[in-house]
């Protein structure tokens, strides 16, 4: 699948992050509410769309995709944590870490195919959850 199948997602966390923090709470992004990902530059967000592509389309339940851009010190983890099918689409309810330096932020969301180019949009459930924890990373998880 291309990478710009990801596109409506990521353009999503593009003006949540300019329309903070509104808008956060209203798409779900809550994760963004730490602004780490407004530190993105342009190859972060390669790196983090290659690393969210590969793990949508190819990775099984429970198994971690990490991604990183040394350049920035920027990166993340990411867990499908179960996969479903609704609407006869495939579903992935994806953990999502990024780190900058001693910041990180987590949050949960599910993303389905849509059809007709089965682009992965993050599911419209997700725009009513709380946002996430946001911390210094804690000694299990460096």
């Amino acid at each position: 699948m291309k990478i710009t199948t990801i596109l409506p997602a990521r353009f999503f966390l593009f003006a949540a992050t300019l329309l903070m923090p509104l808008s956060a709470l209203a798409y779900g992004f809550g994760f963004l509410h730490n602004e780490i990902v407004s530190d993105f530059n342009t190859e972060d967000w390669s790196k983090f769309d290659e690393a969210l592509i590969h793990t949508l389309d190819n990775l099984p339940d429970k198994q971690i995709h990490t991604w990183s851009n040394p350049k920035t010190g920027k990166g993340g983890a990411m867990t499908v944590l179960d996969s479903t099918i609704e609407n006869d689409k495939p579903c992935r309810r994806l953990r999502i870490i990024n780190s900058s330096g001693d910041r990180k932020g987590r949050s949960t969301f599910t993303f389905c195919k849509k059809p007709p180019d089965d682009t992965w949009l993050v599911k419209p459930d997700d725009a009513r959850k709380s946002p996430p924890e946001t911390s210094a990373p804690s000694a299990e998880e460096n």
